[in-house]
């Protein structure tokens, strides 16, 4: 039962993610300055957002 949320709201988190990423005109560079850290952040960002390129 409790996978059962998780795995639901996994989902509902990509599909956020996606969504975002694709307002932003899927660029990989702009990083919404909520999570955006310091630079050295950006290439596993670049990972995570490569299965929404």
């Amino acid at each position: 039962m409790k996978s059962e949320e998780n795995k639901r709201k996994q989902k509902e988190e990509i599909e956020r993610a996606r969504r975002q990423f694709l307002a932003n005109g899927g660029r990989v560079r702009h990083v919404d300055p909520a999570d955006a850290g310091p630079l050295q952040d950006v290439k596993p960002r670049k990972q995570r957002l490569k299965m929404f390129a």
